[in-house]
């Protein structure tokens, strides 16, 4: 139900903003396409019904997002997969989308400031456990960082990203929450005009 109104919210916030923006923007509006790399560290808590586990995993992302930016502000649609360098997920992947404002403080480069949000999905198994455990819910993220433009039609993004899950799965009365995700990354995001 949550998933569906998420869902539901963010098509609607895509359509509105990208109508308003071509209305009012159209003539400085250039589509963008980019692919993310990062490192990623992400918190979960383990309830047991005599214990309590909190676990750090390390990970390594890649992504995909498309969207567009004005002058002064940047929207993408976006997925993540996240590679568990520390083998307790089996699946950690993110889509969602990215609301940015943009600091023009040089014809170099440009500052960020962002807010978001989305669907985590997740599969695992807890140690001493012969089931899977999935997650699927939403996310917010925050996310800040600096453009470099490389050329006219080319920028080197680099950033950083806080992402609030808050994610519980509960079986045979063991509580696994995956609680938060924070990720430096760096995107090559290439810029062009849609005639």
């Amino acid at each position: 139900m949550l998933k569906n109104r998420l869902k539901n919210v963010l098509i609607a916030s895509v359509l509105v903003s990208s109508s308003l923006m071509a209305s009012s923007y159209s003539y400085n509006t250039v589509s963008l396409l980019g692919i993310e790399g990062g490192y990623a560290n992400a918190t979960a808590d383990t309830t047991y019904p005599d214990a309590y586990k909190t676990n750090d995993t390390n990970l390594v992302d890649m992504g995909l997002k498309i969207g567009a930016e004005t002058d002064s502000y940047r929207i993408f649609l976006g997925a993540r997969y996240y590679y568990d360098i520390d083998d307790n997920f089996d699946y950690l992947s993110t889509y969602g989308i990215d609301l940015q404002y943009k600091f023009n403080f040089s014809p170099k480069a440009n500052f960020f400031i962002g807010v978001g949000g989305g669907i985590a999905n997740a599969k695992l198994t807890l140690d001493g456990e012969n089931f899977d455990r999935t997650i699927s819910d939403g996310y917010y993220n925050v996310d800040v960082g600096f453009n470099i433009h490389v050329t006219s039609g080319t920028d080197i993004e680099l950033g950083a990203r806080y992402l609030e899950v808050d994610a519980h799965n509960i079986k045979n009365d063991i509580d696994f929450q995956l609680n938060s995700m924070v990720s430096a990354y760096g995107s090559v995001i290439f810029k062009w005009r849609m005639d």
